[in-house]
């Protein structure tokens, strides 16, 4: 019933711009799993000692700064998450910049689980969630949970 519900979820948010991938890679037998939304995406790295899970924030923004840090999630019961870490840039194309922010850690995943983003800030910039989206990420969080 469990891997029916996961098959479900995957074609339902793979019609959305969601995107579910589970690959084995042979040379060390890591199972990596990772499901993709418009602005967050959710890894699973399953080895036979140890299971991490990353969680990366991506926004694209016209003004380029460097040395960026921290982050800080915004949910809809009105709790915020501060995250500390660096915030990565990158150009993404002549105009545009791409900024991410990596965590690691199952407690992020089981937050965005339970409760709906609606927004996060990598250091200075902003990125609201569309409420339409708000679902597909909590639902994201929840299949990379149980992803095997």
């Amino acid at each position: 019933m469990k891997y029916l519900f996961i098959l479900v979820l995957v074609f339902t948010y793979s019609l959305s711009f969601a995107q579910y991938n589970r690959k084995v890679d042979k040379f060390t037998d890591e199972i990596v799993c990772r499901f993709a939304t418009p602005n967050i995406s959710f890894y699973k790295y399953i080895n036979s000692a140890d299971t991490m899970y990353q969680t990366a924030f991506v926004l694209y923004d016209s003004y380029l700064t460097v040395s960026g840090k921290d982050a800080i999630l915004l949910f809809s019961d009105g709790s915020k998450l501060e995250l500390k870490g660096e915030v990565n840039s990158e150009a993404a194309s002549s105009s545009n910049y791409r900024y991410t922010f990596y965590t690691y850690g199952k407690e992020v995943v089981e937050k965005l689980s339970k409760i709906n983003i609606e927004g996060f800030k990598l250091h200075i910039f902003e990125k609201n969630i569309s409420s339409a989206n708000r679902p597909q990420i909590k639902n994201a969080a929840k299949t990379i949970l149980v992803s095997k």
